[in-house]
């Protein structure tokens, strides 16, 4: 697809951009300036204009997809996720995870790192969306169920899902991390699993826990990859020399803007490195050439309206505050190219799919 999106703002890790122009050739942005690109006459489509901030899209770690609806009650301790999960069908799971991936795609999440129960049906249901999904496959894990390397490998390698495996025991770090090398895979390790026995390097072995982890040191040293949830860390430092992505978990918001703002509030990262950690470093924790705006990257690029009333100002001396403090959702968003919202509506899936997990997301609560 060819595009033309044209912004007041353009907010990049590296870079802001007022009044400027993006240009999408295929999966990638082959144009950034202040002009119109030449060559795109036929472009087939032309967003944007006064008012709009254009952005890359965020990533978002370890999403529970199929638990959208009880995102309350269970961080609280009012229902087990066990009981909630006995309950539900297959179907029941694909309406959930329908709806989590409309919320995550409002927001702007263009990559989602998803895990627990029915991971086939959540998988389906935000790539329905468009999204872009990693599924996490279980290794030495309690609830191997949840997805195991060979059982996921088989039915979703095949059309380019991408998975990143997931050790949970020490005694499977060794044969998990040659596995995750081999197969070009992310590996997450565990905040049980200490790193310091094996010879790793890279940024593709992500260490899950933040900086409550027992191996920080080492993690620091080797410039490893980290993942973190703001509201509940509790090491007292700045984590951004660490390079961190943001994790979801079982925050009720399922906010990775939300969780931004929190390690921005409680001095765990700076704005700038807030906004990285949303976009280029979760992006380069799974390999993915994307999660900057840049020429000759992918395509993943969010176009948010801030000319509605009271959601001014859009601020250009303070461009990455404005794209994390921002309450307005996104407008359009593009996946690879891909348009897969306009006007807030989202481009693929069925309509009548919303209206189904709606319905049955309200006969859930009631009960």
């Amino acid at each position: 697809m060819k595009a033309v999106i044209k912004a007041e703002l353009v907010v990049d890790p590296n870079y802001a951009l007022s009044d400027g122009f993006v240009g999408v050739d295929g999966n990638n942005v082959v144009y950034i300036g202040k002009q119109e690109p030449e060559g795109f006459d036929d472009a087939e489509l032309v967003v944007g204009g006064e008012g709009r901030l254009l952005r890359p899209g965020f990533t978002a770690f370890e999403i529970y997809p199929v638990l959208f609806p009880f995102r309350y009650r269970i961080p609280t301790g009012k229902v087990n996720v066990n009981v909630v999960t006995s309950s539900m069908s297959r179907t029941d799971a694909f309406y959930f995870s329908l709806m989590a991936g409309y919320k995550l795609l409002r927001e702007g999440v263009t990559t989602a790192v998803i895990d627990g129960p029915f991971i086939d049906q959540a998988g389906r249901a935000l790539r329905s969306l468009g999204l872009r999904v990693v599924l996490v496959a279980h290794v030495g894990c309690e609830r191997e169920e949840w997805g195991t390397y060979s059982s996921l490998r088989e039915r979703w390698s095949s059309d380019g899902t991408s998975i990143a495996v997931k050790v949970c025991g020490q005694r499977e770090l060794r044969e998990s991390a040659e596995l995750a090398a081999s197969e070009n895979h992310t590996l997450l390790v565990s905040r049980e699993v200490e790193l310091r026995e094996i010879n790793v390097s890279g940024r593709r072995t992500v260490a899950l826990g933040g900086g409550s982890r027992g191996d920080i040191d080492f993690i620091k040293s080797k410039g490893l990859g980290i993942t973190f949830v703001p509201s509940y860390e509790v090491y007292r430092f700045s984590l951004g020399e660490l390079k961190p992505s943001i994790s979801i978990e079982s925050s009720p918001q399922i906010s990775a803007l939300h969780e931004a703002s929190v390690a921005i509030s409680r001095y765990l990262l700076k704005v700038d490195e807030a906004f990285n950690s949303l976009t280029s470093w979760g992006y380069e924790q799974l390999g993915v050439k994307g999660g900057v705006i840049e020429q000759g990257k992918l395509a993943d690029l969010v176009v948010v309206n801030l000319g509605e009333y009271m959601r001014y100002p859009l601020d250009t001396k303070a461009p990455r505050e404005t794209a994390i403090f921002s309450e307005s959702d996104a407008e359009t968003v593009l996946v690879g190219g891909e348009v897969v919202m306009d006007g807030g509506v989202p481009i693929g899936g069925d309509p009548g799919d919303l209206e189904k997990a709606e319905e049955r997301m309200r006969e859930f609560g009631r009960k």
